[in-house]
Order: structure tokens, then C-alpha cells, then sequence
């Protein structure tokens, strides 16, 4: 994160979501033309009384989605700032970081920092408690968050492929 609090991501980051903004822009315009079809095909079937929902309601549906998902990208615009990393910082866990973390529980997770709008289980997303509690932590922290009222510890391992093993021998040549 920056001073003003947005997080730093790279210019190839942004121009992902910004192509994924427009990609959606564009279905919105077919979902509402969709949604106006799917309406007047049931009323035309129908004689203009009692229509059947399904189609109309299956647009809208899909119309709400795509909704939802351009407001969670104008939420992920205003959050993130384009900028360089400072030189020496690529174990530094931000947004698109891939980080390996080990877990008190045993269980060694490998996953990629995302925005909240990716649901993909194998993702940790930044407004997670997980997600909380590494974003902007090194390769070596230790974590701790709460979930479920159970409070979690572990270490992160690597970070973009920079590996703990690897941090620890570049300190002992300083």
C-alpha cells in the first residue's frame, strides 16, 4: 500500500481489470437487450396476460450479475493506484502476489493475492482475514488472523517465488 492507502499494482494488473471492466460493459448492453427480448417474447406467447417469468426472470438474473460484478471493478478502481514497486520489494506481498504460506495447522497454502470479484478457492482475497493479515508483510513474517472466532498462525514462506531458505542466505552475506 502507499501513503494515501490505495494499493500499488502494475500497469499489465490494471489493463487486466480495465479489459475484464469493458469486457462486462459490453455484456450489460446484451443482457439489457436480453432482458427486454426475453420479456416480449413471453408477452407475445402469452397474449399479453399472465407471463411466464422463467426467460424474463433467467435475463435478469444474468443482468444482476454482471451488475454486481462492474461495481465490484469501479470498488477495485478506487482502491488502486498504478506505480512501480520500489527496487528490492518483490517479496513484499501486494495485490497479484503469488505467496506460499505455511499454517499452525499444518496446512501449506499456495495462492495468488487477488481483488474480492475473483472467486476462485484456490485465491486469497485482500479484504479476507487472510488477506488482512499478509498484505504488505515479507517473505519470513509471521501471520495471525481470526476466523470463526479462531485465531489462525503461520509464516509466509515465498513470495513470487522468493523463498524464505533464500532470504535467510542473503542476510548472512551482509
Amino acid at each position: 500500500m502507499n501513503k494515501n492507502g490505495k494499493i500499488v499494482i502494475s500497469q499489465e494488473h490494471f489493463d487486466k481489470h480495465k479489459a475484464l471492466y469493458d469486457d462486462y460493459k459490453l455484456q450489460l448492453a446484451d443482457a439489457y437487450s436480453e432482458v427486454a427480448e426475453s420479456f416480449n417474447n413471453e408477452r407475445a406467447s402469452h397474449g399479453g396476460d399472465n407471463i411466464e417469468l422463467s426467460a424474463l426472470t433467467i435475463a435478469r438474473v444474468n443482468q444482476n450479475q454482471i451488475i454486481n460484478r462492474i461495481r465490484l471493478l469501479d470498488k477495485f478502481f478506487e482502491r488502486v493506484v498504478v506505480g512501480k514497486k520500489i527496487q528490492g520489494d518483490k517479496d513484499v506481498i501486494s495485490l497479484g502476489s503469488n505467496v506460499t504460506i505455511a499454517l499452525s495447522n499444518k496446512e501449506i497454502i499456495d495462492a495468488e493475492v487477488v481483488f474480492n470479484f475473483i472467486s476462485d478457492p484456490n485465491n486469497i482475497t485482500i479484504d479476507s482475514p487472510m488477506g488482512k493479515a499478509i498484505l504488505g508483510k515479507r517473505v519470513g513474517s509471521n501471520i495471525e488472523f481470526m476466523v470463526n472466532e479462531k485465531e489462525i498462525t503461520g509464516v509466509i514462506l515465498a513470495v513470487n517465488g522468493n523463498k524464505i531458505e533464500e532470504e535467510t542466505k542473503s542476510n548472512k552475506k551482509r
